[in-house]
């Protein structure tokens, strides 16, 4: 655990004050951080991640996925059943979509105003051209965010 936590914070650090981040690093963040919460979770949680290479490079705001993240994982340390959450990055036209599908979601207090926060962030940087939708039934839910496909630094925000 204590290597993965080294992992994490190495990813994370020099990202504090950054304005702009990738997809890549966002996944790969967000990767360390489950891997700590696997550990921490006596291996409860299991977790897949996948985004082909045209998505890796993409330009996205920092520390928006590893929210979603934390919620999704927080209700197991309570709860005692093991969950699955798959995350996924792929473009789509000239959107880039992030979706985190959990398995058995566990009800959580939190949610709604973590979601409240992503929302508001995203239109501060985005306006009506981003979007954070949420699905579930009793055995899945589905967070999925688009936000445009920048395709130069000059374009970013």
């Amino acid at each position: 655990m204590l290597d993965d936590l080294i992992v994490f914070l190495r990813k994370a650090l020099p990202s504090l004050h950054e304005s702009t981040s990738t997809v890549e690093a966002e996944l790969s963040l967000a990767r360390a951080w489950l891997d700590i919460t696997k550990v921490r979770l006596d291996g409860r949680l299991q977790f897949a991640v996948t985004a082909p290479e045209d998505a890796a490079a993409i330009r996205m705001p920092p520390m928006l996925l590893l929210p979603l993240l934390e919620r999704a994982a927080e209700p197991l340390a309570r709860s005692g059943f093991p969950k699955l959450i798959e995350i996924s990055a792929c473009v789509v036209d000239d959107r880039v979509r992030i979706a985190v599908v959990e398995t058995d979601p566990v009800a959580n207090d939190r949610r709604a105003e973590t979601l409240a926060q992503i929302r508001e962030r995203l239109h501060s940087l985005y306006g009506s051209r981003a979007s954070l939708e949420l699905s579930d039934d009793d055995t899945v839910r589905r967070t999925t965010m688009e936000i445009p496909h920048e395709r130069s630094d000059r374009d970013h925000r």
